[in-house]
Formats: structure tokens, sequence, C-alpha cells
């Protein structure tokens, strides 16, 4: 799954040029109701882009989202389990 979506971000990084707008992406880390952790991408226009595999672990999470900001470095995440 994590390759999947390394290349689709690769993708939609390289895609992008300067004459495109730079559209914003947010990264969110959220606990399903079956007690796994999940990330989103979700783009300026609030439309989710890709949804992870659940992870029993937070850390496991949080471990997608820094490897896949490498292709969107202006996203920011967001822990929605704490607020932040």
């Amino acid at each position: 799954m994590v390759d999947e979506n390394k290349r689709f971000l690769k993708i939609l990084y390289y895609r992008r040029d300067e004459t495109m707008p730079k559209q914003k992406f947010k990264f969110e880390i959220f606990k399903g109701s079956n007690g796994d952790y999940y990330t989103h991408i979700v783009a300026s226009n609030g439309r989710i882009i890709m949804v992870s595999e659940g992870y029993e672990n937070k850390a496991d999470a949080i471990s997608i989202c820094v490897r896949l900001k490498e292709f969107l470095p202006e996203s920011k995440i967001y822990d929605l389990t704490t607020g932040e």
C-alpha cells in the first residue's frame, strides 16, 4: 500500500509545474471505529485523495505521513486523535 501511495504522490508532485497554482494538502491522522489508526491526505478543497490502510499503532500512521511528506513538503500533519 505504501508503494502505491508513494507512486501516486510522485505523479501528483511531478505533474505540477510553475504555471499551475500550488494546491495545499494536509495529512490527517485519525482513529477508526475498529480501533486502528488511519491517515488521510486532504486537498485544499476538502476532498480526501488518499486513505491509508489501518495500523494498530499510532506511530505507524505518523511514520507513513512523514515518509509521504517528502513528495508534498509544504503539507502539514494534523493529529485528529489529540486535536493538534
